[in-house]
């Protein structure tokens, strides 16, 4: 669906991308700051921890407590408030007050099939993994993904994209898979299940894909939609774990 087809000019969806993006360097660099805290034990506690390097290809980042940091650094880089609205980065509060729509969460970047930055899932620090970016004219979260532009290059080489629920979980799939030369890429769910756009976006990286079923149940949709999956992408057919 393009831009004009939700009333959304070339030149307002440019900005909203633009507006995730700067978000995402946000984030990022904020996590990377920390020096305490309980997104870094979240991490340690899950064997993450290769995500706070700098040099990591997972660009994890932390979206601080504070009410509107990120609005503020975004208005200091020219975006509106009606930009930052529509992509899903503030809302106002009930004094008429620009606020951050994310606080306090561990942020994952949810990218659309051009692997451009639409939106975010979030962590809290109760450890519930869901998207924390609404519906926008350039988010919907049965369309993104986590992870592929992370592992693209890894993808490219081979590696077979192995769903799961987690973060974490990818994060661990794709280290074991380095670490076996390039097995595997983790791809995470994030407490949903693989929809067809998802599964289309994967088809372009990869002929195959092992859909895992994780010690909390099963994450994949019934039956039927696998074999809508499977119609829509071609993959001649589907392994499953345990």
């Amino acid at each position: 669906m393009g831009a004009q087809d939700l009333g959304l000019s070339v030149d307002e969806r440019r900005r909203m991308l633009e507006a995730n993006a700067a978000a995402v360097q946000y984030f990022r660099r904020e996590l990377l700051r920390a020096t305490g805290g309980w997104p870094l034990k979240y991490l340690k506690a899950h064997g993450a921890e290769s995500v706070l390097s700098a040099a990591s290809p997972w660009k994890v980042g932390y979206a601080p407590p504070a009410w509107s940091n990120l609005v503020e650094h975004l208005r200091g880089q020219g975006f509106g408030y009606g930009t930052m609205a529509r992509a899903g980065l503030m809302v106002w509060n009930e004094h008429g007050q620009a606020v951050d729509r994310h606080r306090d969460k561990l942020m994952l970047v949810a990218r659309d099939r051009r692997l451009a930055s639409v939106g975010f899932v979030g962590i809290g620090p109760d450890g519930d993994v869901r998207s924390a970016s609404p519906v926008t004219p350039i988010h919907r979260p049965s369309n993104v993904l986590v992870g592929v532009e992370e592992q693209k290059d890894l993808l490219h080489r081979g590696a077979v994209p192995v769903i799961v629920d987690s973060p974490m979980d990818a994060i661990a799939v794709s280290n074991a898979g380095l670490q076996a030369g390039g097995l595997w890429a983790g791809i995470p769910m994030c407490g949903g299940g693989l929809s067809t756009a998802q599964a289309k976006t994967l088809k372009e990286f990869s002929a195959s894909v092992v859909p895992w079923q994780t010690s909390s149940g099963p994450r994949l949709r019934p039956v039927v939609a696998r074999r809508s999956i499977a119609s829509a992408t071609g993959w001649p057919k589907v392994c499953w774990g345990r």
